[in-house]
């Protein structure tokens, strides 16, 4: 996985699985720690935990460098804490925003 910087909406493309992906014209940034990563999940809980799909992509990614996870989900994701399993090499979000809220555990 390689971070690029996105400046806008229209710099995304449908890639693997629908999810959108940054066009040709956005460039690699290489040291992306300080960055705000924005990250998928299935469910999410109040306590920073996520489920996302199983591949540990993401998790992988954020281990590497410093920086912010936002989680963006809908509120009908959202799950008490303590209800989602965590492995050893889960990365656990900072912010969790919904439609309604947004939360910092």
């Amino acid at each position: 996985m390689d971070f690029y910087a996105v400046k806008s909406e229209n710099e995304l493309e449908p890639g693997l699985f629908g999810i959108p992906e940054p066009t040709e014209i956005c460039p690699v940034i290489t040291n992306p720690s300080g960055a705000l990563c924005v990250t998928p999940a299935v469910v999410a809980g109040c306590d920073g935990r996520r489920l996302g799909y199983g591949g540990g992509y993401y998790d992988r990614f954020f281990a590497k460098f410093n920086v912010t996870v936002l989680c963006a989900i809908f509120e009908k994701q959202l799950v008490p804490a303590g209800n989602i399993p965590e492995g050893i090499y889960d990365v656990r979000f900072d912010i969790l925003v919904t439609e309604r809220s947004t939360i910092r555990p």
